[in-house]
């Protein structure tokens, strides 16, 4: 029976520690940037799903550029509109302007506005012989709502 002393075998434990945080080190660094990199994807997705929202909002509303008098609205164009929350987001996405104008199935007529954007990732994630991923990504929201009635021009 070998006995060892407690001594020696905490150094080897701390040794051993060492060891597996260094082998572990750049596999943990590349799951936070891929993480990094997925968060920032869907924090973009989001925005673009809004731009297009207030793009469609702002083109369905008939009353904002036909009637002057009854427009409230700080925004001039489509682009404008959409673009209100992609303040922050360089290079700007590119909205469809003019919208798409037409009607759906029941006959109520709608707005469409698609917001574009090209997302580059932070690291290229390529292995070569194994997989390549691509680092650009382009992130397209669509969104359609319904026109609404227009006012009379005295209200």
């Amino acid at each position: 029976m070998i006995l060892r002393s407690p001594k020696r075998s905490r150094s080897l434990r701390k040794g051993i520690a060492t060891v597996e945080l260094a082998l572990l080190t750049p596999l943990l660094f590349f799951m936070f940037l891929v993480v990094w990199d997925y968060s920032r994807i869907f924090y973009y997705a989001i925005v673009m799903s809004q731009c297009a929202r207030n793009g469609a909002r702002w083109a369905g509303d008939p009353n904002y550029f036909n009637n002057p008098a009854v427009a409230t609205d700080p925004y001039t164009s489509v682009t404008a509109a959409a673009l209100a929350d992609a303040k922050n987001i360089t290079p700007t996405p590119t909205v469809t302007d003019p919208p798409t104008y037409g009607s759906d199935a029941n006959g109520n007529p709608y707005a469409q506005v698609t917001v574009t954007y090209q997302f580059t990732t932070i690291v290229n994630y390529s292995f070569p012989g194994l997989f390549t991923i691509p680092n650009q990504v382009n992130i397209s929201r669509t969104t359609q709502t319904r026109v609404a009635p227009v006012l009379p021009s005295g209200v």
